[in-house]
């Protein structure tokens, strides 16, 4: 049972300029989607950690407040989410909280065949399928 969630956007690490309305628009809108379905299903409501702030501070404060003693995620390969998680690693350990990083195995069966974009990945979706048992 979760005792506590929180998103955080990274969406304006993504690049070194602005990040369009679209784009963050739609990662604002995907990160609020992933809240209420986790309420919806039971689950704790979710912290919404200030992008404006200091993202790895604001995770390490919200994991001290809910007085956790381990962060679970999904696995980031790459990107900004990825180095948020990695700078928070320390931190939160020296706090005694264990990061503990989750792949799904769907993903991991994919992974090796993303890797030239969704074109050639494409050939491969009947073969994942088949082994997930789809």
């Amino acid at each position: 049972r979760l005792k506590a969630a929180a998103a955080v956007s990274a969406v304006r690490a993504r690049s070194p300029r602005s990040v369009g309305a679209p784009a963050t628009l739609w990662s604002i809108a995907a990160l609020e989607d992933g809240c209420t379905r986790l309420e919806a299903a039971g689950g704790p409501p979710a912290s919404r950690l200030n992008a404006k702030d200091d993202r790895v501070a604001a995770i390490l404060d919200w994991a001290r407040r809910a007085g956790l003693s381990q962060v679970v995620t999904a696995y980031a390969p790459q990107g900004p989410a990825r180095e948020m998680l990695e700078a928070a690693r320390p931190l939160l350990a020296a706090e005694g909280i264990a990061l503990h990083v989750v792949l799904r195995a769907w993903d991991a069966a994919a992974w090796p065949f993303a890797d030239r974009g969704f074109f050639p990945f494409k050939r491969h979706i009947p073969d994942l399928c088949r082994a997930a048992g789809l």
